[in-house]
């Protein structure tokens, strides 16, 4: 008892600590911005046929999933916010074909991540400048690594388009 609780090793302590809770939690990196505690996909929003279907493979596909969880990070936020840009950038590059009547997938999932937001947003001050810093970084060109490579070349590729 003297040697294991008077004199405690913080080393043997972090592990056991860091043993713990790899124990207990059950999260799997996901291919969207956040994490997912199952790889068996469950749809939780259904807009139209066009909303992407849950899977752990498309991004687009984990934001529609119930196993999907947001990060309470502003990190997680700037993620978010730069693959809603990405978003952006592919609709306005995007050619309407017979589409007048029907909602494109790319605005749903702009949609989506939108709602995100808007939570994170309205839930708290500190994640509410989480969210302002996000824009802003997005503003000055700034984008979260994760989104960053894909959204300079969507503006290259967007730019060649136009010439």
């Amino acid at each position: 008892l003297f040697r294991a609780y008077d004199m405690p090793n913080p080393q043997l302590a972090m592990i056991e600590i860091a043993q713990f809770h790899k124990s207990k939690d059950n999260f799997i990196p996901s291919v969207a911005p956040g994490t997912c505690i199952s790889q068996n996909p469950i749809s939780s929003k259904i807009i139209n046929d066009l909303t992407p279907g849950p899977d752990c493979i498309n991004t687009a596909g984990c934001l529609f999933c119930k196993n999907h969880r947001d990060i309470d990070s502003a990190d997680h936020v700037w993620s978010l916010v730069s693959y809603r840009h990405l978003k952006s950038i592919e609709l306005a590059s995007f050619k309407i074909n017979n589409l007048k009547n029907i909602k494109n997938p790319i605005e749903i999932i702009i949609e989506r991540i939108t709602e995100k937001l808007n939570y994170f947003e309205n839930s708290s001050e500190e994640r509410k400048e989480w969210v302002k810093e996000a824009l802003n970084k997005i503003d000055e060109g700034d984008y979260h690594i994760m989104w960053g490579g894909l959204i300079q070349l969507q503006e290259l590729t967007g730019a060649n388009e136009d010439e």
